[in-house]
């Protein structure tokens, strides 16, 4: 009796075993299957975002907007001496395009950058350079395009 159950039982767990394997079949063909669609799907996404051209085309338009920027830079071994004639170039700046119609609140200043040969690392003693730099810029952002475009 014992060799019959043994059979039987055997017999079951055979079964039970491909099933179990054609069900792990069938999982990962999904799987792999709705990978594959994802990834068409992004890359379809991203032809929709790009717009192709072929030819050319040349038109020349009007701006409606410009935008200057005008660097500053001075140098000198006095910091208060290099700050003052950034000061001066400034106002000099400002006066050359208020010629031009360019508003003050046209006009921007980025901040200051200042440089202290004596701070770097790697300062040669013998580089007869000034000691401080400092670089500025005033940034024009105007409708104004013939204004700046004459300035």
């Amino acid at each position: 009796m014992k060799r019959t159950k043994d059979i039987e039982y055997s017999a079951d767990h055979k079964k039970w075993g491909s099933r179990c394997g054609t069900i792990i079949a069938a999982f990962a063909m999904i799987l792999t299957s709705s990978i594959i669609i994802r990834n068409g799907l992004i890359n379809t996404q991203k032809n929709q975002e790009s717009v192709s051209v072929k030819g050319l085309a040349e038109r020349v338009v009007r701006a409606d907007s410009a935008i200057w920027v005008i660097p500053i830079s001075e140098t000198g071994d006095d910091l208060e001496s290099v700050k003052d004639k950034i000061d001066i170039d400034v106002r000099k700046i400002f006066a050359y395009l208020k010629k031009y119609d360019i508003e003050d609140n046209e006009i921007e200043q980025d901040i200051m950058r200042v440089y202290d040969k004596l701070a770097q690392r790697f300062y040669d003693e013998h580089n007869k350079a000034k000691r401080f730099s400092i670089d500025h810029q005033l940034i024009i952002k105007s409708s104004n395009v013939e204004a700046v475009h004459e300035g």
